[in-house]
């Protein structure tokens, strides 16, 4: 679920497209050489289907952000307003339980770590 929120504060949830993955990024980095077949093939969106509903339940929310302004004029990313997000929950009809939320705070950490590591 982390991964999901890396994905997608990469813009990169839902995206089938040919890109390299971190390890093909490494190995053309240092100069070697693609090895046929061993890459596997990307899940269609990245999401095993026991997640989706957590998956559809963050972007529901997904623009209920916290943030830092810093003294550079670059954010400092904390988290989801988790007031904001519950309305936003609610209003989109959604039936949230302690699983399907602890599962949306997974996807908002991988997001959150992607966001500050990106600047």
């Amino acid at each position: 679920m982390i991964h999901a929120g890396r994905l997608w504060a990469r813009g990169d949830l839902g995206r089938d497209d040919e890109r390299p993955g971190e390890a093909e990024r490494d190995a053309l980095r240092w100069g070697l050489p693609r090895i046929p077949g061993r890459r596997r093939p990307p899940e269609p969106d990245g999401l095993w289907p026991d997640h989706v509903d957590a998956a559809l339940a963050f972007l529901a929310i997904s623009g209920q952000w916290r943030g830092l302004a810093l003294a550079d004029g670059s954010v400092r990313w904390i988290g989801l307003d988790y007031t904001a997000a519950q309305a936003g929950l609610a209003l989109a009809g959604l039936t949230v339980t302690p699983e399907l939320w602890s599962e949306i705070r997974l996807i908002e950490a991988g997001a959150v770590e992607e966001l500050n590591r990106r600047g």
